[in-house]
């Protein structure tokens, strides 16, 4: 008795047309016009044939059911399978001859899409009604399933398997994971919101009386500001998902690992640059053209910065300072020249960190690697001379800054803001030397706000500060 076995969403935890398109959106975004004109005038079956002529898709590395394929490898020394998709059969037959494991390939032609009822009547047709058994995912394999002997389902929802089991011949259920809310929170980066708070230090570090108007500001610009923020690395995640599944970690990121699904991202996207749209439109002009500006640099960032040498770097650290100059906007005044430039060098240098410990592992997992990005593996001695010597620099400013004649007039105690600066000279030494002996997180302002020396060192910082800002009048 033949085995049939459904692709998308089944064998596979996610949709190898949604796959295809974000590799065509990433390689030549310009060909989807066509494609869509195609679907619209020849049908979907030709779109994906269309789409797969265009696309070379590395089927190595997609999210594969695990526990389905461990069964699918025992009942293929016990009855022929066949693998049954609405992709198109040309990629079809390329996971196939991948897995090993499949006696027959049945897929969209270019002319027959092969899904739901169309799929059904060529099963019918080979094998007979009764004649096989068949594994999907979904409402529309209800065509298929009352046409086979035995149904088997790949499902996290209870109630569509008590649905398939009133409607068919129900005879085993493969589970995957339920998703909770925590896998939604993942799904938007909400642990990256944490680099947002720099909106807020022109406000903590202002001097001046902090107004409810202005905090409510800068709260709603916070906010807005994590909306785009989320957009802009789901963006990311969808355009890195080959390189992140061949990565050690960033393999069981939401989207690379399958666990939520790209039509799940597709409509975050949209989403959640709605809902940043509607704040930015309450916000001062200024403050939302520099979002717009940060969104688009970000963009450039994803699509093309990213891998040049050097510019990547620059990049970085110049998205880091916006969200400062943000929060000097919505403070009023002018710009702090002091702070714009410590802001500057501090995180050009925590850029070139994670550009090292980017080739650091690399070359750890694949040490015949000849380039990583705009990178070759001899430069990463550079880029740690470079970076360590930006660290340096931010302090030096620190130092100037606490020379200056401003100072005297803004704090009680100006003399212990020289604290700061051994404070920040062995905070920026150990994460050199982390990175030197490959033990940094890939992205360092992750690992301050994780790590716990760091938010030891953080914190008497902004108690130094504080001290130094009101000393005289809480000691007299």
């Amino acid at each position: 008795m033949p085995l049939c076995v459904d692709l998308d969403g089944t064998l596979l935890k996610t949709d190898l047309l949604l796959e295809q398109l974000v590799v065509l959106l990433r390689t030549r975004p310009m060909a989807l016009f066509g494609l869509f004109w195609l679907a619209f005038t020849q049908g979907l079956a030709a779109f994906k044939r269309s789409l797969a002529d265009q696309v070379n898709l590395n089927v190595t590395t997609l999210p594969y059911h695990k526990p389905l394929l461990h069964y699918l490898e025992q009942q293929a020394r016990k009855r022929p399978l066949w693998l049954c998709t609405g992709t198109d059969q040309h990629l079809a037959e390329a996971v196939a001859r991948h897995l090993r494991l499949f006696d027959g390939v049945i897929g969209s032609d270019g002319t027959t899409n092969m899904t739901g009822h169309n799929k059904a009547k060529h099963l019918l047709e080979r094998f007979g009604s009764a004649g096989f058994d068949y594994i999907g995912n979904e409402k529309k394999d209800l065509a298929i399933w009352q046409h086979s002997r035995r149904a088997l389902v790949v499902t996290r929802s209870r109630q569509f398997a008590r649905w398939v089991r009133n409607h068919a011949n129900l005879r085993g259920v493969f589970w995957t994971k339920p998703l909770a809310a925590k896998h939604y929170i993942k799904a938007v980066r909400a642990h990256q919101w944490s680099k947002n708070v720099l909106i807020l230090v022109p406000l903590l570090l202002g001097h001046g009386s902090l107004q409810p108007q202005t905090i409510g500001l800068a709260l709603a610009t916070l906010v807005a500001f994590c909306a785009l923020a989320s957009a802009t690395y789901i963006f990311n995640d969808l355009m890195d998902l080959e390189s992140d599944r061949q990565h050690h970690e960033k393999r069981n990121r939401p989207y690379a690992s399958g666990q939520i699904s790209l039509a799940t991202a597709l409509a975050l996207i949209p989403a959640l640059l709605m809902g940043c749209l509607l704040i930015a439109s309450q916000l001062p002009t200024a403050v939302g053209l520099t979002m717009l500006l940060y969104g688009v640099v970000t963009l450039s960032y994803t699509l093309w910065l990213k891998h040049q040498m050097l510019i990547d770097v620059f990049v970085l650290a110049g998205l880091y300072t916006l969200r400062i100059v943000i929060g000097m906007m919505i403070v009023g005044g002018p710009p702090s020249f002091w702070l714009m430039a410590f802001s500057l060098f501090f995180f050009l240098s925590l850029a070139m960190a994670k550009r090292v410990t980017e080739i650091t592992n690399k070359l750890r997992l694949q040490p015949k690697v000849v380039r990583v990005r705009g990178y070759q593996p001899q430069d990463n001695p550079l880029l740690t001379m470079y970076g360590s010597g930006c660290g340096i620099v931010s302090t030096l400013i620190i130092t100037l800054y606490i020379n200056s004649e401003k100072v005297r007039t803004l704090y009680a105690l100006p003399e212990l803001l020289w604290l700061l600066c051994p404070v920040l000279l062995f905070w920026l030494a150990r994460i050199w030397m982390l990175t030197y002996r490959g033990e940094l997180h890939e992205d360092p302002v992750l690992f301050a706000i994780r790590d716990r020396t760091s938010q030891v060192l953080i914190g008497l910082s902004a108690l130094i500060v504080l001290l130094a800002a009101n000393g005289e009048v809480w000691f007299g």
